[in-house]
């Protein structure tokens, strides 16, 4: 009492103290011999206080000893030791039985007491001597405390099968099949089961300003006793095994724990692998006495979210506040160990041997690429810490980085080639790849997938690709490496995918050396003819195509890019317009008036009705006008005149201009004339009946002012407009009609022909919309020869 609050005692001995005094009273009156089944046999015990003390530790265990075992109970039998005689051979076999028992239950003693000491000096002095008694005591059987431990690492092995040493394949009996048979101890030890529980303080600890990781108990410090002691005391091929034992352990825990987020065990498990700080690997893997390359491939394998992912999917019941939660727990779990295992493969690329530092960036490498399905958020952290760390590193780094993503490039479009013949199959049996996008705003449209197989292969190439453009971002002159690799034959998939991810490279890339620069560099770089079936052309076409510069840039950048078009097309095929596709509504009008019959001539329907769309893509709000200036006669008469100011082309304009084209003096039969008018009159997307009506009546009204004749395709067209076209019945019958009458149409004879038949198809129209107005309008001389044409036709 004169302590103030007395002695305190622990709880343990506490609660044996009352335990005692609480069984005093069932003592015997009389002195009983102390030894079970040891009394018959006259082997005496004397009844003191350690063998009551061992009898209620036990629970009475060590009052019911087994004659046949000489150990047991956390004990040897002492009067019995001095009667054994090692002359039988099944008394060899028992004293040895009983030594491996002895000592194994010594053993996951030590363990459990390591395990729940807090002074960081005793526990590290535990932990060293269980990792020299673990290689020693080499076939003995692991305790009771420890089988939990050592099922979790044997089915560890058996669902991530561990990698063969290839420079230690020679002793099979320590490869990975007979390593948890041969050292149970050691093995167990290798177990999540048994690393350090995380304390509350962890998280506060890591989250602390200059916290190290070396400040709190890391849970890879028993692992790394075993594995040292492994290495000085074995052989090279055993300790490169155990290693690998343990990263198999490791993965299977952290699959087991995506696959099933409720299971508490798992929870518990992965919660003391979760590397809150982020370095803990890294520092383990680091200070490990040796390491190989294919430890490090193997241990990539803990950031496959395969499992994940099919435990989180959207199908199925619907699922509950509380599992939602538990789900997006195992994510950020899952998230942590793949952010430390970056970390661990960058610092091992910083500060190791050559070969590791090349196996580490193809890990990053092959992560960033979607190799082992690590999830977007960590692939993304990959191409992040490849480009923006390692490439910038050093020259040796950025070497590696280099040929580990050319290697997978090839390896895509080797992918590509293989595939081929099945996603060609596929698409000609899917209903989508025979329809036309050529006009969709999306480019997902004209280069998305047409099949489900093609559409599973472009999603498994889509992460190289944008990790081979992220490279080209920094070294331009891999551009022209990604064209050639992905345009070869039969890699149409590859090509699909680069196409559809274009816009990713050019814009950057011209952003950064300026369009009209990088345009002409890498012009210079493809070759100007190609195979029949590579893709080389096509793939430059679309990098040209999305190098237009940004709106705030345009004014500055854009007449050098148009000069740099001009010049490709010059160089590699003048007959070939698709190289001016990107500039054409940069380009002035009158230089699209004098190259309209090339895109007519060009015989392909996509870059004609491209051609067009481009044209008029910055002038949709004017897409019923006609802009005048001093070269519109000009240009339609074919006569020189003024450059025009004005650039692109409404769309009225180009049906304007199409009508005027000269298709003699540009070589082009008539036929190819006309079916040009006739696409774009089909073309309701573009072409619809308000942008045909004003051209039609602009071309009126220059005829009806004597400005300029009418067009040779005019009257087809308007007989076209009618049949397709109702809703401009009214206006032709009431306006265009009587005004081509006014500007005496029937003096040409051809256009003549063509009012007559117009006016017959509308002369007996329904609604009160008739021609019978602009019938008799006529002088009276046509109007004879009108009837005597069509005189079975009402009056």
């Amino acid at each position: 009492g004169g302590l103030g609050m007395g002695i305190q005692l622990p709880i343990g001995m506490v609660e044996r103290v009352e335990l005692i005094m609480r069984n005093l009273c069932h003592l015997p009156k009389r002195r009983v011999s102390g030894g079970g089944n040891d009394s018959a046999s006259g082997d005496k015990k004397e009844i003191n206080w350690e063998w009551l003390m061992d009898g209620i530790v036990t629970n009475g265990q060590s009052l019911t000893r087994n004659e046949g075992k000489w150990y047991e109970g956390g004990g040897w039998k002492e009067n019995k030791l001095v009667k054994i005689k090692l002359e039988e051979k099944e008394d060899v076999q028992l004293w040895n039985d009983q030594c491996d028992m002895a000592a194994s239950e010594a053993f996951g003693r030590m363990i459990n007491n390591v395990r729940q000491v807090r002074d960081p000096k005793v526990k590290t002095f535990g932990e060293g001597i269980a990792a020299r008694m673990a290689w020693i005591m080499k076939g003995v059987k692991a305790d009771r405390s420890l089988t939990g431990a050592l099922e979790l690492v044997k089915t560890g092995v058996e669902q991530v099968p561990v990698p063969k040493d290839n420079a230690n394949n020679d002793d099979n009996e320590d490869q990975a099949d007979n390593i948890v048979a041969s050292y149970p101890l050691a093995s167990s030890c290798l177990s999540p089961e048994l690393f350090p529980p995380k304390s509350p303080n962890d998280a506060t600890t890591s989250s602390s300003p200059g916290a190290n990781s070396t400040d709190a108990i890391s849970p890879f410090q028993l692992p790394t006793k075993m594995l040292t002691s492994c290495y000085i005391y074995t052989s090279p091929s055993i300790y490169s095994t155990a290693l690998s034992t343990l990263l198999s352990t490791l993965i299977h825990t952290a699959h087991l724990s995506n696959q099933k987020p409720a299971d508490s065990n798992l929870k518990r498990l992965t919660t003391n692998i979760s590397l809150t700080q982020p370095n803990l690997l890294s520092h383990f893997l680091c200070t490990l006495p040796s390491l190989q390359p294919h430890h490090l491939t193997h241990i990539t394998n803990i950031t496959t979210a395969t499992t994940l992912h099919s435990s989180t999917s959207s199908s199925g019941p619907k699922k509950t506040i509380a599992q939602n939660a538990t789900i997006h727990a195992t994510k950020q779990l899952h998230d942590k160990r793949s952010t430390s295992l970056l970390i661990a493969l960058r610092d091992i690329a910083f500060y190791h041997s050559s070969t590791l530092r090349s196996t580490a960036i193809d890990c990053v490498i092959n992560i960033a690429t979607g190799q082992y399905h690590a999830g977007n958020a960590t692939e993304d952290k990959a191409l992040k810490l490849a480009m923006n760390k390692l490439y910038t590193r050093s020259e040796v780094l950025k070497q590696c980085v280099i040929e580990s993503t050319v290697r997978r490039l090839n390896d895509a479009a080797a992918f590509a080639v293989r595939e081929y013949d099945a996603i060609r199959k596929a698409n000609d049996v899917s209903p989508s790849s025979h329809r036309q996008h050529h006009h969709s705003s999306s480019i997902k449209h004209l280069y998305g997938p047409r099949s489900d197989v093609e559409k599973q292969a472009m999603d498994s190439l889509k992460k190289t690709v944008l990790l081979v453009m992220a490279l080209c971002v920094k070294n331009v002159h891999y551009i022209e490496q990604l064209i050639s690799i992905a345009g070869m034959e039969k890699a149409d998939v590859l090509t699909r995918e680069v196409l559809l991810n274009m816009p990713t490279l050019a814009k950057p890339v011209g952003k950064l050396h300026g369009s009209g620069a990088i345009a002409r560099k890498i012009a210079e770089t493809i070759p100007t003819t190609s195979p029949e079936g590579n893709n080389n052309n096509k793939l430059l076409f679309a990098f040209l195509e999305h190098l237009e510069p940004e709106e705030s840039d345009r004014e500055q950048l854009m007449p050098d890019f148009v000069a740099a078009c001009l010049e490709i097309q010059a160089v590699r095929d003048p007959r070939d317009p698709r190289y001016l596709l990107p500039v054409l509504p940069h380009m002035a009008r009158s230089e699209l008036v004098k190259r309209l019959a090339s895109f007519v001539a060009a015989g392909d329907v996509a870059v004609y009705k491209a051609a067009l769309k481009r044209m008029s893509v910055y002038l949709s709000r004017r897409a019923l006008l006609f802009r005048d200036d001093a070269s519109s006669s000009a240009a339609m008469e074919g006569t020189a005149a003024a450059t025009s100011v004005l650039t692109g082309m409404t769309l009225t304009e180009e049906l304007v201009y199409l009508h005027h084209l000269d298709f003699i003096k540009a070589g082009l039969p008539q036929r190819s004339y006309l079916d040009a008018i006739v696409m774009c009159l089909e073309d309701d997307s573009l072409f619809g009946d308000r942008v045909i009506m004003a051209a039609l009546d602009y071309m009126s009204m220059k005829f009806l002012n004597k400005e300029s004749g009418l067009p040779l395709a005019y009257m087809r067209t308007i007989i076209i407009t009618v049949n397709k076209h109702e809703s401009l019945h009214m206006y032709i019958c009431e306006e265009l009609l009587p005004r081509l009458i006014e500007g005496r149409v029937y003096e040409d004879k051809r256009q003549w022909e063509g009012w007559m038949r117009c006016a017959s198809m509308l002369e007996s129209g329904s609604g009160g919309i008739t021609s019978g107005k602009a019938i008799r309008a006529l002088p009276e001389r046509q109007l004879k020869i009108y009837r005597s044409k069509y005189s079975n036709k009402k009056k």
